[in-house]
């Protein structure tokens, strides 16, 4: 049998505690389990990550607003075709809608 080798209690960066890290990623682990430490650290990491990718993400802003130029309506045609199927076609309403007699009240009045 194999013995795992104890692992030293380390301080959270965020909340100051000590805790065990988890064995399989000890050597990265900076943070402790408690959800507002996990919830900081993610804070941190997604604000590292914009720095370093602040220029992909303008670009992808004025892509996506060139593209809906290109195309106006897209998803209203989109809805408007799914409405019409669900008038036509009651069951499709329960498939794309589990609340579906809240929307469409009509439509229950119809399917029965």
């Amino acid at each position: 049998m194999r013995k795992t080798k104890r692992l030293r209690k380390r301080k959270c960066r965020h909340c100051h505690q000590e805790y065990d890290p988890d064995p399989r990623t000890a050597k990265r682990q900076k943070y402790c389990g408690l959800a507002e430490c996990q919830r900081a650290r993610r804070r941190l990491t997604a604000r590292a990550w914009r720095r370093h990718n602040h220029l992909r993400h303008d670009e992808d802003i004025v892509r996506v607003r060139v593209w809906r130029q290109k195309h106006p309506g897209y998803w209203r045609k989109h809805r408007r075709g799914l409405l019409l199927l669900e008038l036509l076609v009651p069951s499709v309403a329960l498939c794309y809608r589990p609340n579906w007699r809240h929307t469409f009240p009509f439509i229950g009045i119809i399917a029965i």
